[in-house]
């Protein structure tokens, strides 16, 4: 998923379980896909956000630093 976010696609899942969306759709099965390929496990998880979040308008909070591997 272009310019997608571990996040952000966090929260669609969410609001795709709340309007009760078949676990089957698309968009639930292209979100497990895109969480799979997302994974980093050289610092065990996910990026919450990427670098890419600076090529956008945001809140001072969201400026991307990356995560330190320990």
């Amino acid at each position: 998923m272009h310019n997608s976010s571990p996040l952000c696609s966090y929260v669609a899942f969410q609001v795709l379980r709340a309007l009760e969306v078949s676990n089957d759709h698309d968009m639930f099965r292209s979100g497990i896909v895109y969480f799979v390929k997302s994974n980093q496990p050289d610092f065990g998880g996910w990026d919450p956000t990427g670098p890419v979040v600076d090529e956008f308008d945001r809140a001072p909070w969201w400026d991307y630093s990356s995560i330190e591997v320990r």
